[in-house]
Formats: structure tokens, sequence, C-alpha cells
């Protein structure tokens, strides 16, 4: 009996151990206090530049440009509508290409926040001439087709009409590759661009950004991104994880991490901070 006693009280106390330790953080942060720390990170940080690694500078340039207004994207368009990465440092002993969608999703984010049709126009006549391929290197890269249906709805919406020369496709998820990751961020900014532009995003859209918030849950941009079209408490859960002081402090520049938030490895925090700030503002407009 005695024994049986020692077990029990042993028992007791783990259990309120471990109680105490599983206890969550309460946070209540508002969208308010995020443009606050956004506003200051964008004015505070070094140049894109020191932030970025070679490989996917035009990709954190476009963020930069579009949402903290410190970046010149067109430093990345060698002629009209011809964008790549910057390729002579990373191509092709670092990357398997010359581009990479993500990349062109982030300068276009970039041109249409600064409103530039004509530059989308350009880039819309350099694709079909070169039967939307953007590059050199495998086609899940440069191949872009699945971005022409969606450059021409938002075109259209501003009154733009664009000649077309090749069948314009919807865009489909690909099944050969994990939504998580590379796939995952492409299929985000494609979703994201969608919504900001057109103001809407289809039924499919939100089950595949649930399902990268489910697989990533401490991303707050997959997180922002199902808050703000599903009214979820997901909204809330991407406000807590921005406005975290231990990850992001008000009173200086986060550590260059990435901790899985963004799917990103070595990804600089200011860029992807300020885009998930946007989506969440966007909710209220």
């Amino acid at each position: 009996m005695k024994l049986v006693y020692i077990l029990i009280s042993c028992l007791i106390i783990l259990h309120l151990c471990g109680c105490e330790n599983k206890e969550p953080k309460s946070y209540n942060f508002t969208l308010e206090s995020i443009q606050a720390k956004s506003d200051f990170y964008c004015i505070a940080s070094p140049p894109i530049e020191e932030l970025s690694n070679r490989c996917d500078k035009l990709t954190f340039h476009g963020m930069f440009d579009a949402f903290c207004r410190r970046s010149n994207i067109y430093d990345h368009e060698w002629n009209p509508g011809e964008w790549h990465r910057d390729y002579k440092e990373c191509y092709p002993d670092d990357s398997r290409s010359e581009i990479s969608t993500e990349g062109i999703l982030s300068a276009l984010i970039a041109m249409f926040e600064r409103g530039d049709y004509d530059k989308i126009q350009d880039f819309w006549d350099y694709m079909e001439r070169n039967d939307w391929v953007a590059g050199v290197g495998p086609e899940k890269y440069t191949k872009m087709l699945q971005l022409k249906a969606l450059i021409k709805e938002i075109m259209e919406k501003h009154g733009i009409k664009l000649q077309n020369h090749a069948k314009v496709l919807r865009y489909a998820a690909e099944s050969s590759d994990s939504s998580i990751g590379y796939r995952g961020n492409v299929l985000a900014f494609y979703i994201f661009i969608h919504g900001y532009s057109l103001g809407y995003i289809e039924s499919w859209h939100l089950k595949l950004l649930k399902e990268l918030a489910k697989e990533v849950p401490q991303s707050p941009f997959y997180q922002a991104l199902v808050g703000c079209y599903d009214w979820s408490e997901n909204y809330q859960i991407a406000l807590n994880i921005l406005g975290d002081e231990e990850m992001f402090p008000s009173d200086r520049i986060p550590e260059n991490i990435n901790e899985g938030l963004w799917d990103w490895s070595d990804s600089p925090q200011i860029p992807l901070f300020a885009m998930t700030r946007r989506v969440l503002e966007h909710c209220h407009e």
C-alpha cells in the first residue's frame, strides 16, 4: 500500500508539472500594433541586398518594393518584360534555373502594387513571344503558362485588353510536388495576387490554404491568408505570431532566422513580415 501511495503521489506531481508547462501563451495583439512594428522594420532595416541570399534576390526585392518601398524592382528587368534572378552569381552552380515562379510572382506583386500596368503588358508580350517560358532551366521553374489566366483577368478588370496567342489555362495544383516548401510558397503567392487584385479567391484556393496552414501552423503568412478569406481564428493566430516580442521585438530588427515561419531557409524576416501585414490589412478593405 505504501508503494501504491508513493506511485499515486508521483503521478499527481507529474501531472501538475505537465499542466504548468503546457499552459499556452495568451495574446491579443491588434492590427494597429502590427502595423507600427512593420513600419519600424521597413524604416530601420538594412538594404535588401544585405538581407537576401543571391538566388532569391528577385523574390525578396519584389516584396521589399511592394510593401516597404525600399527597393526598385526594375533593377531586375533586363529588357522590357524579361526578368531574371541574379543568375550570374547563382546559376548554374547554386540554382537549377535562371528564374523561379515565385520570383516572377513577387515582381508581379510589386508591379500591381505600383499600378504599373504598362510594365505588366511588357511582361505579357515577352512571355507570349517565348511560349510562356521565362528562362533556362527545368520547366517546373520556367514554364509559367499557369499565370496567364490570372494576369488576363486582372488586366481586363482595369479595362486593358491583352492579345493572347497561346491557350489560356486556369491554374491547377501540381500533384508531382509537395504542397509544402517551394510549391507551397508559389501557391500562396498566386492566391495572394488573385485575392488582392480581384477581391475574391476560389473555393479550392481556400481549401489549399487551409492545408498549408495545417501543415505549417507557425507560418503567419498562411494563417493570415486563411483568416482573411475564412473569417476564422486564423486571423488572430497570425496577429499573435507577428506580435510575439521574443520572435519579433518592437525595438530592434529581428534575427534573420527561419524557424519554419515562412518555408524558406535563411529567409529575411522583414519583407515577409510586411507582406503578411498587407494580407491582414486587405481583410478590412
